[in-house]
Parts: structure tokens; sequence; C-alpha cells
């Protein structure tokens, strides 16, 4: 394929980059892994790099074998757009020092190149011959695992959920850290065409900017909580004894909790009514019913509330402030200003992918 790194002014975001006239651009992802216990995994992952405009880059063609080879494998790694590794149930062969080739190339892409990890979810289910037999290195693995869970990281079970996987997380990548890229050099622009082009597409991208909120001056993503990460909230739900009519006064009975509520959870739940625009009210109705039907069961078992039933559920609007800045942060939604200067909410492209990662059913 002739296919050149061309340096010019990009006419989208007129940087100093490589770019195509086509904008056809080829992204070089380094793929790690141990080798002969992922072999389909691996080629799982390759065919869904080449089918996302990647090129995917293997260690099975150039293993690491000694220091040589070592100090080319880090000017590959250097010279990749991106970088994901895939951690089964071994952690693989070692260098002198006693770490593993994979988790060496792991710290030597970590602050060079942007890093998403893919960690076996049920390592239970792993057959023998694909587990780590030794007890050092099984201490090891644990260690890596935990380590890679400190970036981007998504979990599989099987070749398929890790080519669904990386597949979404290409996309939010370059969503998120864009990169040079490759384009064919009969497809570079020169550069005074670059200035032309930008000069024109100026008017749209200042109006574009009024409403892109999706960038964070200064914050790492992966600085953010996230994911898994839990965020503490208070709220205050509203009983009723379940022998009497709703709606009778005397008969209300305030209860006062807390709840440690994981930030997917959160998105999962209000993420469906926010492919359309939301105001800041109604998302924090979505909040409050998300809470009354998480909370409900917990609170009826209380002591002192076993014979009532939970009609609403009610948070400070602190709480929904924090939890809009937060997913704003992390570019899943973006504020929408309307000429009432009220703000509405709604999904950003990659909110909806992760709505989809978290809410399609996937086939047993």
């Amino acid at each position: 394929m002739d296919v050149s790194r061309v340096r010019g002014r990009c006419p989208r975001c007129g940087a100093a980059c490589f770019w195509g006239k086509s904008m056809d651009k080829k992204y070089q992802v380094f793929v790690s892994s141990t080798y002969e216990d992922l072999k389909e995994e691996r080629n799982a992952v390759i065919q869904t790099l080449l089918e996302c405009d990647c090129i995917p880059v293997g260690m099975e063609l150039f293993p690491a074998a000694d220091d040589d080879q070592w100090t080319f494998i880090k000017r590959i790694i250097e010279e990749c757009d991106y970088y994901i590794v895939i951690v089964g149930g071994k952690y693989g062969s070692c260098d002198q020092e006693g770490m593993s080739y994979t988790e060496k190339e792991y710290r030597h892409a970590s602050g060079r190149v942007p890093i998403a990890g893919f960690v076996h979810g049920d390592p239970g289910t792993i057959r023998a011959d694909r587990s780590e037999g030794d007890a050092g290195k099984k201490r090891k693995l644990e260690e890596f695992k935990a380590l890679v869970a400190k970036k981007m990281m998504r979990k599989w079970t099987n070749p398929d959920d890790l080519a669904g996987a990386v597949s979404l997380t290409m996309a939010k990548m370059k969503k998120l850290y864009p990169r040079e890229g490759w384009v064919r050099a009969s497809a570079a622009a020169s550069e005074g065409s670059a200035r032309e082009l930008l000069k024109a597409r100026k008017e749209v991208e200042r109006l574009q900017k009024l409403v892109d909120e999706q960038t964070v001056s200064g914050i790492e993503i992966d600085e953010l909580c996230q994911g898994s990460d839990q965020f503490a909230l208070e709220y205050t739900a509203e009983t009723y004894s379940s022998e009497d009519l709703i709606g009778d006064e005397d008969d209300v009975k305030w209860f006062r909790g807390s709840v440690r509520w994981v930030w997917d959870d959160i998105f999962a739940a209000i993420a469906p009514r926010m492919r359309s625009r939301l105001s800041t009210e109604e998302v924090e109705q979505e909040i409050q019913e998300a809470l009354l039907n998480r909370e409900s069961t917990k609170i009826e078992k209380s002591p002192g509330y076993k014979t009532r039933i939970t009609v609403s559920v009610s948070v400070s609007s602190t709480y929904v402030d924090t939890i809009l800045i937060q997913l704003s942060a992390l570019k899943l939604v973006k504020r929408m200003p309307t000429k009432s200067g009220d703000d509405s909410w709604t999904l950003t492209r990659l909110g909806e992918l992760h709505m989809y990662q978290l809410r399609a059913l996937r086939r047993s």
C-alpha cells in the first residue's frame, strides 16, 4: 500500500499535523498480549482493527528475544498512533528482571501513546492450559491487571465480545485522542490548499464551538471518576403505610438515606431519555426515578418501614449539578443553550456509543 505521512496544516482543526486531501486516514495500532494462549483473540482483534481503518502491528512478527530486539520494539510502539493490551490467564514470558514482555511493552507505551486495556472478565472459565500455574506469575498477573485498570479498560469473556469492545473503544479513543494517522502520499494537499480550506471552514468551526461543550481544557479524562468508580449521594424518600390510602398527609413518614452509586449505573439509568434534549429539571426527575427503583426495596426492609411503601425519592439539586458536570467532563453529555437561557442536555456521539455498550442486550 502506497501510504506515507504527509505534514501540512489540517483544514479541520488548523493544527500542524499529518493529513490527506481525502482525509482517509489509517491509524497504526500496537497490539500487545501473550501469544500462544490468545491466538484466536488476537485474530479477532486484528480483523476488527482492519475494519476500523487501522493498521495492526503485532509482536508475533518480531518477538522480543533480546535487548537489541527490545530497542526495536520500543521504537515501533512510539511510532504507533494507539496501543492496546489484551490480558487473559497468562502473565507471559519474562525478561531477566522477571517482568513479562507484555507488561514491559505496556509500561513503555504509558505516557507516550494513548492506551486501552482489555482484561478477561471471568478468569475462572479460562482453560487450565491457558492459565498461569506458577504462583509467582499469578501474583504478578494480578498486579498487572490492577495497573491496566488505572487507565481506559474494558472486560471481555470471548473473542466476539472482545472484538466488539475493541471496536467501540477505538471509536472512543479516536474521539478523545486525535492522532496523526497515515494517508496516501497521492492524497496529500499542499499547505497552501490547507489554508484555503481552513478559511472556508472557519465560520462553521466558530459556530460549532458555541454548542460543543465536550472538551475539558487541562483535564485528562483518565484522571476523572468514571466507570466502576462510586459517587456518594444522600436522598430523602416519602413513604406511606401500605394499609392506608396514599395522600394522607398525617401518614407520611420520611426516610433519609445515602447510596454509593457507580458512575456507569448512573449514566445507564438516565441515558436512554437523553437521546433527545432534556432540561435540568427533567434530568433531575430521571435521576430521582432511577433512585426510587434502586432504593425502594432497601427502604421498605429498614426497621420502622417494613409495612410501608415508597412513593417518591428526592435529591438535592447540588447532586444533580455534580452528575451533569461529571458526565459532561467525561464527554458523554453536552449542554445545549436555549433562547430562553435555560440549559438543556443531550448525549454526545460518544455518549450514545457508551449507552449501547452498557444497555444493549447480548445473546447468551
